[in-house]
């Protein structure tokens, strides 16, 4: 089995099977869905080489994602592609795989190594790096999108409250710095928990200021 694990992008058009287009074709409705998900998995993957990690995985970042937000996910989730083809993606089985080949595509020259692509069979190997080539440069051509101003939404140092997953009790923590998600057009912010001490990621809508 091969690996690759830097920006390698094959400068030939190879074939691939019916799976592999059935799988980036529920890659691309679930990314174009939920831009979110690709912001914070870019986040997340920054954290850990600021921290000193030189090999992380896709998988660990996926699971922290699902954990801390509520990005769609948890198991499986129902995607429509653009024929109009519905499509039940596993996070594990599907979307991370290509979204670690998309990040070490943009990446990877300057972090070599940092996921390791597996690669069972080399002809969608190279069909899905194509497409992702394809995706890099559409998306680097569409102009991001405009930041609402900030006097509705919490502030940096707002005792705020928030639910950490679906059907829990509401958390209480305070807003740390504030920051701009082009992917997904949204505000967030590192919150801490005053509980556990944890700071996590939260968008701004989601957040209540404590009166």
């Amino acid at each position: 089995m091969e690996h690759f694990t830097d920006s390698y992008v094959p400068t030939t058009a190879p074939a691939a099977d019916n799976d592999a287009r059935k799988r980036w074709n529920g890659f691309l409705a679930f990314h174009r869905a939920n831009p979110a998900f690709w912001g914070l998995f870019k986040q997340y993957a920054q954290e850990r080489i600021d921290r000193g990690f030189r090999k992380y995985s896709a998988t660990t970042i996926a699971h922290l994602i699902r954990w801390h937000t509520d990005v769609p996910g948890q198991k499986t989730d129902e995607v429509v592609t653009a024929d109009g083809e519905v499509i039940k993606v596993s996070i594990n089985d599907h979307v991370v795989p290509i979204y670690s080949r998309l990040w070490m595509a943009l990446h990877g020259e300057q972090h070599k190594g940092f996921f390791s692509i597996r690669v069972p069979n080399k002809a969608n190997h190279d069909w899905t790096m194509q497409q992702i080539a394809g995706l890099i440069e559409e998306e680097a051509a569409t102009p991001p999108p405009e930041q609402p101003a900030l006097n509705t939404l919490p502030k940096e140092g707002d005792e705020v409250s928030f639910i950490i997953q679906p059907g829990s009790q509401r958390a209480f923590g305070t807003v740390g710095k504030v920051f701009w998600s082009e992917d997904a057009a949204k505000h967030y912010a590192r919150v801490t928990d005053k509980l556990t001490g944890d700071s996590v990621p939260r968008w701004l809508s989601d957040l209540k200021v404590v009166s």
